[in-house]
């Protein structure tokens, strides 16, 4: 059920953007309806058998001022679901509770352009700088000065309030257990502020920014850090023929770079194969706040070089890869074997996409293999993946796609078995003027959990009335 926090910000959310996207001179209404059934037998026995229902909308009202310059503009967003495989005696369960009749305000703001170099966003939004994205109720101010021709420079500050529980394919809690966990007490402060600023340079071939952001919250016992970032990132075309990339970042409570990347590729002429490799230094970080600081997780350094060679003849496009890992215990640079916690691991694949015809239509089938082991059965062990994939447009509206995916696994650990598992999925999707639709089915057999079964349905619509 909603809390008072909650219904207060949908509430506001419509007050405010409402009234204004009604005397818009262009709306454009977005709906994506989703149905999944799921059969998955838990460890104990039981069935899980969700069926979760989702809905979400979008209204947005363009040239609210209806100067055709579309200056000022305004956006808000819900979504909805329910498990209606839930029974009523786990309403009350902390892990299922979030599942039963959830309604979240994915954004609400306003967003106005007063000047040609000068862009205000109000409200909940999404903004990305070097750092990674960030999903904010709060205000940002960005000037894009043009330095010269082709450069533009670029300055925003902003703050506000983090959005921790949001269904965005962006927000922490979604992709990375580094966001604040419900509960926790981060989440449960009196007060909690995010912000920050970025400044940069960007050209037709190169663009380089740094950036900083802070959040702090406060309680009845004092006021805390959750987390202090400074980060750079870079791209450039250095040649026609070479592309480099880079990011960084410097994470103050950890004292120490937590995030490093540097990938390049080379294209070494008609013909020939394209390179591109890359290396990355990953120290989990947690926000002061999160359960996950009891146990944390290994930090590493990795690298990975592809060659990826066309082949008219074939309409196909064949890749080779190898990678590596070293896993640090004590969270210091490698040392490359020499300490006792390190820990290495390697991988080889290759893949292929190719374009086909299957009975007259047009059809891509891609596959990937990879292999990977550890060094000193220290971490991991041996894992091996094969995955294909088939498209096929079996008429202009409509595709069928199917995919196999096979795993294996020998931990490196003696307590734990050998195991496998085959994943296969057979999904449709109908494009039509008034909307979109998705079917999906996907079934699963391991050694480890047994067998399961999946079925989504999925309808999305965008109206400009």
């Amino acid at each position: 059920m909603l809390n008072r926090g909650e219904i207060a910000a949908i509430v506001l959310g419509v007050a405010l953007l409402l009234p204004a996207v009604g005397h818009a001179q262009t709306v454009r209404v977005q709906t994506d309806t989703q149905a999944r059934m799921t059969q998955m037998r838990r460890i104990d026995g039981t069935i899980d058998a969700g069926r979760v229902f989702s809905q979400s909308a979008r209204v947005s009202g363009f040239d609210l001022l209806g100067t055709q310059t579309n200056s000022l503009s305004a956006h808000v967003g819900f979504r909805f679901w329910n498990d209606f495989g839930l029974v009523n005696r786990l309403k009350d369960d902390a892990v299922t509770d979030m599942y039963w009749n959830q309604t979240l305000l994915e954004e609400a703001y306003v967003r106005w352009q007063p000047l040609p170099t000068l862009l205000l966003r109000a409200g909940r939004h999404m903004r990305l700088d070097a750092l990674g994205a960030k999903d904010v109720d709060g205000l940002s101010v960005m000037a894009q000065p043009k330095l010269g021709r082709g450069v533009r420079g670029v300055v925003e500050v902003w703050a506000g309030q983090d959005v921790l529980y949001e269904t965005s394919p962006l927000s922490p809690d979604l992709w990375d257990i580094q966001g604040v966990p419900e509960g926790s007490q981060a989440a449960e402060a009196d007060w909690s502020i995010s912000g920050g600023a970025r400044a940069g340079l960007n050209g037709s071939k190169a663009g380089v920014e740094l950036a900083w952001n802070r959040r702090q919250y406060s309680d009845a016992d004092g006021t805390y850090l959750a987390e202090e970032r400074v980060g750079a990132a870079m791209h450039g075309q250095v040649t026609d023929a070479l592309n480099v990339s880079a990011k960084a970042s410097f994470h103050t409570i950890l004292n120490d770079v937590d995030r490093a990347t540097l990938v390049a590729a080379y294209a070494m002429g008609p013909g020939a194969p394209t390179l591109s490799t890359g290396i990355e230094r990953i120290v989990p970080w947690f926000d002061s706040g999160s359960i996950f600081n009891v146990f944390g997780a290994q930090p590493y350094e990795g690298a990975w070089l592809k060659a990826q060679q066309r082949v008219e003849g074939l309409n196909t496009e064949f890749d080779v890869r190898v990678f590596g890992r070293i896993y640090e215990g004590d969270q210091d640079l490698v040392d490359f074997g020499a300490g006792s916690a390190d820990a290495t691991t390697y991988g080889v694949g290759t893949g292929h996409e190719t374009s086909l015809h299957v009975l007259g239509r047009a059809a891509t089938w891609n596959s990937v293999v990879t292999y990977s082991d550890s060094i000193d059965d220290a971490y991991g062990g041996s894992r091996a993946l094969a995955q294909t994939r088939v498209r096929v447009q079996a008429l202009n509206a409509i595709g069928i796609e199917s995919r196999l995916l096979w795993l294996w696994s020998r931990p490196a650990n003696s307590r734990y078995r050998e195991g496998q598992g085959v994943t296969g999925t057979l999904g449709m999707d109908w494009r039509t003027d008034f909307g979109a639709f998705m079917a999906l089915v996907e079934s699963s057999q391991t050694t480890f959990q047994g067998g399961n079964l999946q079925a989504y349905l999925s309808y999305r619509a965008e109206v400009w009335p």
